[in-house]
């Protein structure tokens, strides 16, 4: 009797055992699935990222260049000669 007892108590912790191993491994087989996924996304995120960003900057600089521009064609005009009356403290 104590034989079948022996002898049911290993098969069980035995089953316990591998079960627990079995489940360890597919737990740690699916936490490195996950882990894979998510530097995955978030590469996708930083490259998205990346070329929105390099759309506004693009946008940026053309502003930038629009108004350079502008600047350049508003300086063409002939600059007004000073005169006294304009508060020089130096009075050149």
């Amino acid at each position: 009797m104590l034989d079948a007892l022996i002898m049911l108590g290993a098969g069980f912790l035995g089953g316990t055992l591998g079960g627990i191993t079995l489940a360890g491994w597919y737990v740690s087989r699916l936490w490195r699935r996950c882990t894979t996924l998510e530097w995955a996304v978030a590469d996708l995120q930083d490259r998205a990222s990346t070329f929105r960003g390099r759309d506004m900057a693009e946008k940026r600089w053309e502003k930038a260049r629009t108004s350079d521009a502008e600047l350049a064609a508003a300086l063409r005009s002939p600059v007004p000669t000073t005169r006294r009356y304009d508060n020089d403290p130096l009075g050149s």
